[in-house]
């Protein structure tokens, strides 16, 4: 049997593994996809201009480890949070609107989490809620608006 030939998605599927906030590669991904017509390009490019990325969760081992989204609803009313700059940090509507994890919290006080066990899984989730949300349009994926 013969190995599956690497594509050029896997060429920024690899480097993103190796850096998660390599977000120059995050834009040429999302660069290629438009290029190929993907639906998800659009994500890819909010991503990138907003430099967000789901965190590989370091306070777990082996296979246990986790990507996750969080979020922090200090901000909506008004107060300060500066941890919501952090990559891994979405907007409560956001957060709201994920699907397909593992384990997504409750909102303990101000802050919740979304859990997935790949990388590619959390970015397509996130990628999902923004088309469901209207933050993005995935039939143009050179517009850099975030509704």
């Amino acid at each position: 049997m013969r190995p599956r030939e690497a594509s050029d998605e896997d060429f920024f599927q690899f480097r993103l593994d190796a850096d998660t906030n390599d977000h120059g590669a995050r834009l040429l991904l999302a660069e290629w996809l438009a290029e190929c017509g993907a639906d998800n390009a659009a994500g890819f490019f909010w991503m990138a201009w907003h430099c967000k990325a789901p965190d590989h969760d370091s306070t777990r081992s082996g296979d246990d480890r986790t990507w996750d989204w969080w979020s922090s609803r200090g901000a909506l009313r008004g107060q300060s949070d500066e941890r919501m700059e952090f990559s891994d940090r979405i907007a409560p509507v956001l957060m709201d609107a994920l699907d397909g994890y593992l384990k997504k919290s409750r909102w303990d006080g101000d802050r919740a989490y979304c859990e997935y066990r790949t990388r590619i899984q959390a970015e397509e989730a996130l990628i999902r809620a923004l088309m469901r949300h209207g933050s993005i349009d995935a039939t143009d994926g050179s517009s850099p608006t975030a509704r």
